[in-house]
């Protein structure tokens, strides 16, 4: 579900963008080697970020992995 809503997040901002960096998030929406590392990170107990940089302006997207009643990190899949 998080990279569900990265991915929803990031192609809001993505008009708002220049063109270079447009094309930077459309490239980051469609690597699947990506998600599969942030899908990594997050069973692992990490967050991710994505990090949009556009002069002047800076969006941080993080997503964290969410716990179970334990304390121990649930698995995204």
């Amino acid at each position: 579900m998080a990279l569900v809503w990265l991915a929803w997040r990031a192609q809001q901002i993505v008009d708002q963008l220049t063109p270079v960096m447009a094309h930077s998030v459309r490239t980051w929406l469609g690597d699947g080697h990506e998600h599969a590392r942030a899908l990594t990170r997050l069973n692992h107990g990490e967050a991710y970020a994505l990090v949009i940089a556009d002069y002047p302006v800076c969006y941080v997207l993080t997503v964290t992995p969410e716990s179970d009643d334990e304390g121990e990190p649930c698995h995204a899949s």
